[in-house]
C-alpha cells in the first residue's frame, strides 16, 4: 500500500540532509556552478541527484553500452545545468528532472532510499488526462514534487493541507495543484476541472534517461 506522501517522506527524514556550508559544498559538488552551494534547497537536490548517480554507474550488471550512454546522460545533464548560471528555476528544474530519470531508468538508484531523500517515480492513474502520471517526491526544503506525462512536466512545492500531502506549482498561464493521501490523489491543471486519480506502486525502470 503506499502512504500518503507527507507521511512516507517523513521516514526519509530520519536519514535526513545536514546542509553543508557553501565551502563544503563546492568541494563535494561535481557541477560547475557555485550558486548551487548558497541556496539549501538546490544544495540538497544536487546532493541527491550525486548520490543517486553513483548508485547507477555501480549498479551490476551494467554493460558497456549502459555505462556509455549513463556517462553521457550525465555529462549533458551538467552541460544543462551550467547554462542556468544562477537562475534558482531553471537550476531547481534540471535537478529534480535528473532525479526523476535516474530513477525512473535504473532500479539500482532506487535501492537504499533510507539513506537518500527522493521517493518514486509513483505512478498514478487519472482519468481524463492523456497519458499516465509519475510523481517523484524529493525531501528537501521545502519538500517537491516532479510531474511527468507524455511531453509535459511541472515541479511543484509543498505547501500547507489539512490532511494528506498538497502541493502547487506554476504551469503553463496559470498553477497546477497536486493532492495525495494514500492511494487516493487530486490534480488540478488550469482550466480543467479537478481528476481524480490512483496512485500505484513504483514502476520499473523503462526508458534510459533523457
Amino acid at each position: 500500500m503506499i502512504r500518503a506522501a507527507a507521511v512516507t517522506l517523513l521516514s526519509l527524514m530520519s536519514a535526513g540532509f545536514a546542509a553543508a556550508t557553501p565551502m563544503e559544498c563546492a568541494k563535494t559538488s561535481r557541477v560547475p556552478v557555485k550558486f548551487i552551494c548558497e541556496d539549501a534547497t538546490l544544495e540538497g537536490l544536487d546532493k541527491e541527484e550525486t548520490r543517486l548517480a553513483d548508485l547507477a554507474a555501480s549498479g551490476m550488471g551494467m554493460t558497456a553500452a549502459q555505462k556509455k550512454d549513463l556517462s553521457q546522460s550525465q555529462a549533458s545533464f551538467r552541460k544543462t545545468l551550467a547554462a542556468c548560471r544562477d537562475a534558482k528555476p531553471c537550476l531547481q528544474r534540471t535537478l529534480i528532472e535528473r532525479i526523476y530519470r535516474l530513477r525512473q531508468a535504473y532500479a539500482d538508484v532506487r535501492s537504499k532510499d533510507a539513506e537518500g531523500t527522493s521517493l518514486g517515480p509513483f505512478i498514478a492513474s487519472c482519468p481524463g488526462l492523456d497519458g499516465l502520471l509519475e510523481v517523484t517526491f524529493v525531501n528537501v526544503a521545502p519538500a517537491l514534487a516532479f510531474l511527468s506525462w507524455r511531453d509535459r512536466s511541472a515541479v511543484l512545492q509543498q505547501g500547507l493541507a489539512a490532511s494528506g500531502a498538497r502541493y502547487t506549482g506554476a504551469f503553463g498561464e496559470g498553477e497546477a495543484q497536486f493532492w495525495n493521501k494514500g492511494e487516493q490523489a487530486t490534480l488540478e491543471l488550469p482550466g480543467r476541472p479537478p481528476l481524480n486519480c490512483k496512485m500505484q506502486e513504483v514502476g520499473a525502470p523503462s526508458t534510459a534517461p533523457r
